[in-house]
């Protein structure tokens, strides 16, 4: 708990000026368009928006993980300590495709640290406690279990289409709109996941939660923290990702045991490889392949310049 941190990141927009004709009139007459986003003729104000989150801070010299949509437009970042003290931190870097932001204070002392744990060793059922600030309640904790492993970006609805590089680890644990980039930590108190996106018709905790598994956001963390930025390898293929009976048995498939090419970029590797639209992978360096995701995996984490076979 004394590594984890509440989020207050603010961004100046100029919006327009409600109109007084709103206030007091007919109700026949009123415009919702205008009452909450302006009159177009009225002049422009400025205003601040504010995005609340939480973060943990994984190095004594102040380096914090939070998620990306908390953080990405801020022009003014605000970490609260469990200590109550404030300090105003600076954005390192952030990676849309995983959600996932390093930001970094200056507090003068050394800072409690949160430890990463071995997410491939999680199992379904394990006992997990999720710690953030939910509506604004600080260091606030709930309990419950990994309810599933390996969920990817389709589960997570509208608007997160892209997190696309990465599989999630569910909880039942309760994550509400504050818990976002907090920590997922099993029993023995390891960061196995950093909490990023509920699926709810209200926007509230419905028994669905989705975190970036540590492993994962240890990666993009090591990057992001030395470059600023994420670099993952890509040979330049779209894949097919819905393969009905008909599509299968014109291939000769049994059932997702290869990868479909859809579409070969020009002049990527993969055409200059020789790959066509229409090819069927079946392994990469020797590892059998049964999906899009088990192949792209594989090659964001491979090293840009780094050769791969492909059966």
């Amino acid at each position: 708990a004394p590594a984890v941190v509440n989020i207050e990141a603010s961004s100046d927009n100029l919006v327009r000026n409600r109109t007084d004709r709103n206030r007091n009139q007919d109700p026949r007459q009123f415009d919702p368009f205008d009452f909450f986003f302006g009159d177009p003729n009225s002049p422009e104000r400025p205003d601040r928006s504010r995005n609340f989150g939480t973060g943990f801070v994984v190095d004594k010299a102040g380096y914090i993980v939070t998620n990306n949509h908390v953080v990405e437009r801020a022009t003014k970042i605000t970490v609260r300590m469990e200590d109550k003290t404030e300090y105003q931190a600076k954005l390192i870097g952030g990676d849309e495709a995983t959600d996932l932001a390093v930001i970094k204070i200056n507090a003068g002392r050394d800072l409690a640290t949160a430890k990463f744990g071995n997410s491939d060793s999680v199992k379904v059922g394990d006992w997990v406690l999720a710690i953030g600030s939910p509506f604004g309640f600080d260091h606030s904790v709930t309990s419950g279990i990994i309810s599933a492993k390996g969920r990817d970006n389709g589960n997570l609805g509208a608007g997160r289409s892209n997190l696309g590089l990465q599989k999630f680890l569910q909880t039942d644990a309760a994550i509400n709109p504050g818990n976002s980039g907090g920590p997922l930590v099993n029993m023995a108190g390891e960061v196995i996941g950093v909490n990023t996106a509920i699926v709810s018709e209200t926007n509230s905790f419905a028994g669905l939660g989705f975190a970036l598994p540590s492993n994962a956001a240890l990666k993009v963390y090591n990057q992001l923290s030395k470059d600023g930025k994420v670099t993952r390898g890509s040979i330049g293929i779209q894949m097919e990702s819905q393969r009905d009976q008909v599509t299968l048995d014109a291939y000769g498939l049994k059932g997702p045991e290869a990868v479909i090419v859809s579409q070969v970029v020009p002049g990527s590797p993969a055409q200059k490889a020789g790959l066509q639209k229409r090819d069927v992978i079946t392994e990469v360096d020797g590892k059998k392949i049964a999906t899009s995701s088990d192949l792209q995996d594989y090659i964001v984490d491979r090293p840009v310049g780094a050769t791969v076979k492909l059966g």
